[in-house]
């Protein structure tokens, strides 16, 4: 137990805090890089913009489609072996990535493989964080988050530099050798000690009542990776399901800007060096806004909501307004700033916003819908907005597209609190921490247990 408990909040926890900030940047330094990897493409394969642009952004649309899946392998084989598997999974995706010779191929490897990979990889991470810290996990969670604002402010103009030396190819044998430092920190990820409680429980349970120790794991193994999975309360929380949507608006109209974004600065007349700084702007701005984000949603007098209302209506702001100010490349240093500023901050509110809408019993299957829409939406965006300049439009038109569905984010977070007063359900502003003792599953398990399966557990 004094093993166990020293390393909540200290210990062991800050390299696991080192890890799953590390796991966050090598995210970060891929998805925030497909802008800079998509005009490569169109350059190299001379492709049309709304396949290339698919290509580019599969990577993330898989990575966070395959959420409630990585959550079921973490449950099943540990955090340390998904991140291991992510890591080599994601070398081999960018190795083939640099001897694919079409678009077809690169989205088998750099879209699929990566993605599977890259989304094994980061994601335990995460998990490991909440496991080792409970005070100050908050914190720890904004740290956390921040790696990924750092993978943008690197990754851009690194990817470009590799890409002006060693051209594409080479630069994906050299990104893949980046991306396998997944497996080193997943290395380090040792699982926390369980509580000599919860141990000392199970023993006497094993040596009393081996078949009552048998069902009552069966029974938590699968509360744990169900999760709420069948519960249908979830379809019928209608605040959620507008949550679900206004997901889906911000992460089409983010994947839609940021693909397309370096191209647009080149056809205003900046260098593709610059066009990759803005990149660089905006990661700066993006590691503030998490962390910001995560300090004020810790504040019971401010509402999650509203910040994200407020963050997608000003995005939606100055993306309509980007056609006006764009033709100088200071003005698009602050459309980069503010996009840095006002998109980061939502990644944030993500946990707080679900733990708001949500029962505890509730929550596994409402990350795996958020995780899920997320990964649609960022499908969805970069093609839409590529085929309307394919059809013959302008990237104004394609930047409006971007900005109505910020928009329609904001709008969907509004009608929130209406639907929820007319369901009548209460929304504690309140971070639940939900944990699950020895006690609670000997009393889970014995509700499964005939008279003569009495449970006796010692003290």
């Amino acid at each position: 137990m004094a093993s166990a408990a020293k390393n909540i909040d200290g210990g062991w926890a800050w390299v696991i805090l080192t890890c799953g900030f590390c796991c966050m940047f090598l995210n970060g330094f891929m998805c925030y890089s497909v802008g800079v990897i998509a005009e490569a493409l169109l350059e190299e394969f001379d492709g049309d913009l709304a396949s290339t642009a698919a290509v580019g952004t599969s990577i993330i649309g898989i990575e966070n489609l395959l959420g409630p899946f990585i959550g079921i392998g973490i449950n099943i084989v540990g955090c340390r072996c998904c991140t291991i598997f992510g890591g080599v999974v994601a070398m081999l995706g960018l190795v083939g990535a640099s001897m694919s010779k079409n678009l077809s191929t690169m989205m088998g490897t750099f879209g699929i493989l990566s993605g599977i990979g890259y989304g094994f990889g980061f994601l335990p991470g995460n998990v490991m964080v909440g496991l080792y810290f409970k005070k100050l996990r908050p914190v720890a969670a904004g740290i956390t988050m921040a790696g990924a604002g750092l993978g943008m402010f690197v990754g851009p103009p690194l990817i470009r530099f590799l890409i002006d030396e060693y051209g594409l190819h080479g630069a994906f044998l050299v990104i893949g050798g980046i991306a396998f430092h997944f497996c080193v920190f997943g290395s380090l990820m040792r699982p926390l000690e369980n509580d000599s409680k919860s141990k000392s429980a199970s023993s006497q349970l094993s040596e009393t009542h081996p078949r009552a120790l048998l069902v009552t794991r069966m029974w938590m193994k699968t509360k744990e990776r169900m999760g709420g999975r069948c519960s249908s309360r979830v379809w019928k929380n209608y605040g959620f399901l507008l949550y679900v949507l206004s997901i889906f608006g911000w992460n089409c109209a983010e994947s839609a800007c940021l693909l397309h974004l370096p191209n647009y600065s080149i056809q205003q007349g900046s260098s593709k060096q610059e066009a990759a700084f803005l990149f660089t702007i905006m990661g700066i701005f993006n590691v503030l806004s998490r962390l910001f984000t995560g300090l004020a949603a810790n504040d019971e007098r401010v509402s999650s909501l509203i910040l994200h209302m407020g963050q997608m209506g000003v995005a939606s702001i100055f993306t309509s307004l980007l056609p006006l100010y764009s033709h100088t490349y200071a003005g698009q240093m602050v459309y980069a700033t503010v996009t840095g500023m006002y998109i980061g901050g939502v990644n944030t509110l993500l946990t707080p916003i679900l733990f708001l809408l949500l029962d505890q019993e509730d929550l596994a299957l409402g990350f795996g819908m958020v995780y899920c829409t997320a990964g649609i939406g960022y499908i969805t965006g970069p093609p839409v907005a590529g085929a309307i300049v394919d059809g013959g439009a302008t990237y104004r038109e394609s930047y409006l597209f971007a900005a109505s569905m910020f928009l329609l984010s904001s709008m969907l977070i509004m009608l929130i609190p209406l639907v929820q007063r007319v369901d009548k359900k209460l929304m504690p502003n309140i971070n639940q921490d939900i944990t699950v003792t020895a006690d609670e599953a000997v009393d889970e398990g014995s509700k499964f247990l005939t008279d003569q399966d009495e449970i006796i557990v010692q003290r």
